[in-house]
């Protein structure tokens, strides 16, 4: 039994008829004076639930347009495409079936391009296409066409090369037959007359049909350090029930059914699924997938890392206390692979020469908030251990999260931040941040620097830096050098190696504060204070060791004070910030006497 179905589209000299066969997928044919039928497998759900069999590009859509060669975004049959050298056509001398088509050219060294920027679900049986050279102009580049099955990172050629341009519209078709999210692009070459052009309608890619269910994958939502939640959905059981559905995911690309399963019901729809046990830091593939009695169906797959620690493992008290060592236990975190477990002379775990007395990355926000709100959220990366306000300026900064800071490593080797930043406003008057309480007593040589974002083209900022040692009440500037020139391109400039008298090293809270004057803007981001801490207080036995268990015993430490600390690590360089510090007195008798 055939059953057949037609759509008819209005100011057009062509319709498509699509035939029902046995297996439940579709025949097309495309009817047209002059043209051969042309027959490929499409789904019927795609029929009933769209009015076609394929994805349809005609170009006559109402908001279908494009009038130059720029590159520019367009709508097409609701999928946006990227067009580069190249324009919706309505002229006399466009060949067209209808009353528009694409026209692409080559520019130069600037290769015409129409490209999908989103993925079309259910794969691609064949891809067609009606081509012509526009007007009488012969010359033109050759034309590829080519698919991409992960986002466009990579592309495959599809069919043969298109090197002859006829006069009249005229059918190129290839058969592809890959599952999954496809997208698509046109190309031409650099080769043929510069600005020769084509012109291009009637792209129809059909779905791929093998009988298996069509599935297609959300993106990974909820990801924690341990934790992420999958999705999908079953769009077509194509004539066999759907068994079981769910998420395949592992580390290497393209897992199947053989790796992990998290199975998430039956039947078409929509579903979730989640994934437990991960690593934080590490990367996943994850792709949806659907059974039934032909064999199993999976969408596209999609990436992601889990997320890097929010938190630091809880130390428990010590145990098993002997002559010269104890056991040390700490509290499990969600993600961790392991634990760097360390002892150390004092509070700082300082291994020699420069060291960090702190950084400040701002934190993380979702909109425009005060520093103060900010503070009291615990936004700020030392928020309840530093105080954090306007420096006594006349009014605050804000912290915002636009234009994020990029492209610099700072002195300890810390990578842009890449979250929150403090705005200072380029309305008239002062405006101040300020970081107090630090202790910086335990180092000399103090150097601080920050990220500068330099928000006009031709001046900077007018600002200063200031330190105090009695609370604000009285501040003192500290030079400047390495601001970028005046006419230097706006963006992120690292402002490094500041040097602090010695008072302010010797200073039991020291304040640091940056006020902004005048009418420009600025933002800054990347707190870095630095100095040199003497020799290193970790324990050259027990620094750094790693342990995948939740315990440690240390064995022959000598008599005195002791701190331990430990720290989550999870894959590549997602280590967790380090636990409350602790300390342990060990004395010569044997006994250990613990501290919080």
């Amino acid at each position: 039994m055939v059953t057949c179905i037609k759509a008819v589209f209005p100011s057009r000299r062509a319709d498509l008829e699509f035939r029902r066969d046995v297996s439940g997928c579709l025949l097309r044919s495309t009817r047209m004076t002059g043209r051969r039928l042309l027959f490929a497998c499409v789904t019927w759900a795609w029929v009933t639930s769209h009015g076609m069999a394929a994805y349809v590009v005609d170009f006559e859509g109402e908001t279908e347009t494009k009038t130059g060669y720029a590159a520019g975004d367009v709508t097409l049959s609701g999928l946006e495409w990227r067009l580069t050298e190249a324009l919706i056509g309505t002229l006399v001398a466009d060949k067209k079936n209808g009353e528009r088509a694409l026209r692409i050219r080559r520019s130069g060294e600037t290769p015409g391009v129409a490209e999908m920027q989103q993925d079309k679900a259910g794969g691609i049986g064949t891809i067609s296409l009606l081509y012509a050279r526009y007007s009488d102009e012969t010359g033109q580049p050759n034309l590829y066409v080519e698919y991409s099955t992960d986002g466009g990172n990579e592309w495959r050629q599809a069919g043969l090369c298109i090197t002859n341009f006829p006069v009249s519209l005229t059918e190129w078709t290839a058969e592809v037959n890959v599952a999954g999210d496809v997208r698509v692009r046109l190309r031409t070459d650099c080769e043929g007359t510069n600005e020769r052009r084509i012109n291009i309608d009637d792209i129809v890619l059909t779905h791929f049909c093998d009988g298996t269910p069509l599935v297609t994958t959300a993106p990974i939502t909820g990801i924690t350090p341990a934790a992420a939640q999958g999705a999908g959905e079953v769009l077509d059981d194509r004539g066999s029930p759907v068994t079981v559905r769910g998420v395949v995911w592992s580390v290497m690309p393209n897992p199947t059914t053989n790796d992990n399963v998290v199975t998430a019901g039956t039947g078409t729809g929509a579903f979730t699924a989640e994934l437990s046990g991960l690593t934080a830091g590490r990367q996943y593939y994850v792709r949806a997938f659907a059974e039934n009695d032909v064999g199993v169906g999976y969408g596209a797959v999609r990436s992601f890392s889990a997320a890097c620690f929010t938190n630091a493992p809880l130390l428990h008290v010590v145990t098993n206390r002997h002559c010269g060592g104890f056991t040390a236990t700490w509290q499990p975190l969600a993600g961790a692979a392991g634990y760097l477990f360390d002892v150390a002379s004092d509070n700082r775990f300082h291994a020699g020469g420069t060291a960090t007395v702190f950084r400040e990355t701002m934190g993380e926000v979702e909109a425009t908030t005060t520093i103060g709100s900010h503070d009291s959220a615990g936004g700020f990366d030392n928020s309840g251990f530093y105080v954090y306000c306007s420096g006594g300026a006349a009014a605050a900064a804000d912290v915002r999260l636009t234009r994020t800071s990029s492209g610099y490593t700072d002195a300890a080797g810390n990578p842009a931040s890449g979250g929150a930043n403090v705005w200072f406003t380029g309305t008239e008057g002062e405006y101040g941040f300020c970081i107090g309480g630090i202790d910086p007593r335990l180092f000399t040589d103090l150097r601080l620097s920050f990220a500068y974002r330099k928000e006009s083209a031709n001046r900077n900022a007018v600002f200063t830096v200031a330190w105090s040692d009695d609370g604000g009440a009285a501040w003192h500037s500290l030079p400047l050098s390495g601001m970028p020139a005046a006419d230097a391109v706006t963006g992120w400039y690292l402002i490094e190696d500041i040097a602090l008298p010695i008072a302010a090293a010797e200073a039991q809270e020291l304040s640091l504060r940056w006020v902004k004057s005048g009418s420009t803007a600025m933002r800054i981001d990347d707190v870095l204070l630095q100095g040199d801490g003497g020799a290193a207080t970790l324990h050259p036995r027990f620094s750094g060791i790693l342990v995948d268990d939740t315990s440690y015993r240390v064995n022959r430490l000598v008599s005195g004070l002791w701190w331990i600390r430990v720290r989550a690590v999870g894959d590549g360089d997602c280590v967790s910030s380090a636990s409350d510090p602790q300390c342990v007195e060990t004395t010569i008798g044997g006994s250990v006497i613990f501290f919080r």
